[in-house]
This record gives C-alpha cells, sequence and structure tokens, in this order.
C-alpha cells in the first residue's frame, strides 16, 4: 500500500506540473500571436 500510495503521489504531483508547464507554454505562444496580429495589423 505505502509503494502504491508513494507512486500515486509521483505521479499526480508529475501530471500537475507537466499540466502547470503546458498552460504556461500555451500562454506564451498566445500572447506571442497576438502581439504580432496587432503589430501586422499596424503595419497595414
Amino acid at each position: 500500500m505505502d509503494t502504491n500510495i508513494t507512486f500515486y503521489c509521483e505521479t499526480a504531483a508529475h501530471l500537475a506540473f507537466f499540466t502547470v508547464y503546458s498552460i504556461q507554454n500555451a500562454m506564451i505562444v498566445i500572447i506571442a500571436i497576438v502581439f504580432v496580429s496587432i503589430f501586422s495589423q499596424e503595419d497595414t
């Protein structure tokens, strides 16, 4: 039981970290796209 609980906790921690990391990367990409679209609209 102890090993299973430890494995579950570690897996949950890794999934949470991966989810936060993915969300941060997605937000950076979205912000970059928004800036590019704004600058391209200003140029035209």
